[in-house]
């Protein structure tokens, strides 16, 4: 992305909250092919983010929407609020691990709690990296869960 779009994302963004009448900081926006990341520091982090990240996710996608348009570039927009992605991302790659680990001693596969993408492909992801098991999703809509096998 170019710099002058990176600036003008920054005033965008900057808008979108002020409207919203929600205080933010942005504490860093960079880029990664198209996927732009932006961490936001917010005194008001549990109504931006709501329940599970619904809040998040919904703001999130609308401001996508709106930045796709303002700046006429597509982006894939990553937005973390006080780093509420990054704590719950290492907290499901702990829980991982420990799936696994416990699978490999037992030799009995076990299927998580239902989840949503993002945190089935968190999952998916950090196991991908071992030889020892491999995960598959089951379940439909809200109920989708992963399961991790004995390889």
């Amino acid at each position: 992305m170019p710099n002058e779009n990176l600036d003008k994302t920054k005033e965008i963004t900057i808008e979108f909250f002020e409207k919203m009448t929600l205080p933010i900081e942005i504490e860093s926006c960079k880029t990664e092919g198209q996927l732009l990341k932006v961490a936001l520091l917010s005194s008001d982090a549990q109504t931006l983010i709501g329940y599970q990240g619904s809040n998040l996710a919904d703001i999130q996608s609308l401001l996508a929407r709106i930045l796709r348009k303002k700046i006429d570039q597509e982006i894939i927009l990553d937005i973390d609020i006080n780093g509420y992605k990054n704590d719950k991302e290492q907290r499901f790659c702990d829980l991982a691990q420990d799936t696994a680990d416990e699978v490999v001693s037992t030799g009995r596969e076990k299927a998580l709690f239902p989840m949503n993408a993002f945190e089935r492909r968190i999952i998916h992801t950090e196991l991908a990296k071992r030889n020892d098991v491999k995960t598959e999703s089951i379940g439909e809509g809200d109920d989708r869960k992963v399961k991790v096998i004995p390889a």
